[in-house]
């Protein structure tokens, strides 16, 4: 991480509180609520707290074993807090981060809390986020923030700073494809001996169709062994002689 610009007002601010982090009873207390709150988060959320922290006790005219104690944190951070303070390698973790804190380091561009997921800042501005982790100034920090910046709060982040993801474009939904209905058949098509029930002449040549279409069809002669052509039958010609012989019976 590169080296963070320092501010001579803050330095002189946190000033106070160097002695007390001498005592390595103390430091890692400190050291441990650094890590219960967002010690998985990165150096730069880890240094931002810390400065917050600092910058809240001095904005408010709290001790260090006042700021890190009370209501402004829950009891979870505190139970867990208390546990990394017992191990040795979470103090020594922190060790060189809060020299640049206590030099006045502005990661967290005077930021006097830190939240997580919605929770605001008692109407107060964000002013930086590391890590998930967002970092503003309290509603009741604002002039002490003024006063360092010279009248002006610190320019305000993105209440989220989650990664915007492109909307997807809707799915197109395949329209189903219109069944055009098949051309009626005529019942002649469909049952021509149906159809020629009335006509005696029609019901004889529609059988004679369906017979012819019933015939083997002829194969070419072979030089081996001819067959003889058997002689086909015109449906028209039993249609006709029918018709003939029925002629006499209608006359009478």
């Amino acid at each position: 991480m590169d080296a963070p610009t320092t501010n001579p007002l803050l330095a002189q601010a946190r000033a106070a509180y160097a002695q007390a982090l001498q005592d390595p009873a103390m430091a890692a207390r400190f050291a441990g609520m650094v890590h219960a709150e967002v010690g998985g988060q990165g150096p730069q959320a880890q240094q931002a707290f810390a400065e917050s922290v600092l910058n809240r006790a001095a904005a408010r005219g709290q001790t260090l074993d006042q700021v890190l104690s009370g209501s402004y944190f829950p009891q979870l951070t505190y139970d867990r807090a208390a546990r990394f303070a017992a191990d040795p390698k979470v103090a020594g973790q922190y060790g060189g981060m809060l020299g640049d804190v206590l030099g006045g380091s502005n990661v967290a561009n005077f930021a006097t809390g830190n939240a997580s997921g919605t929770v605001g800042f008692a109407g107060g501005p964000q002013v930086a986020a590391y890590g998930g982790e967002r970092f503003g100034v309290e509603g009741p920090d604002q002039a002490w923030a003024k006063r360092l910046m010279g009248g002006a709060l610190p320019q305000q982040a993105p209440m989220s700073m989650a990664p915007q993801v492109a909307q997807a474009a809707p799915t197109a939904v395949p329209q189903p494809t219109p069944q055009v209905p098949a051309p009626a058949q005529s019942a002649a098509a469909v049952n021509p001996m149906q159809a020629a029930m009335g006509n005696p002449l029609g019901a004889i040549q529609a059988l004679g169709n369906l017979f012819g279409s019933m015939a083997p069809k002829q194969q070419a002669p072979q030089q081996q062994a001819a067959q003889p052509v058997r002689r086909q039958v015109n449906p028209q010609s039993i249609a006709l002689a029918i018709q003939a012989a029925m002629q006499p019976m209608n006359t009478l």
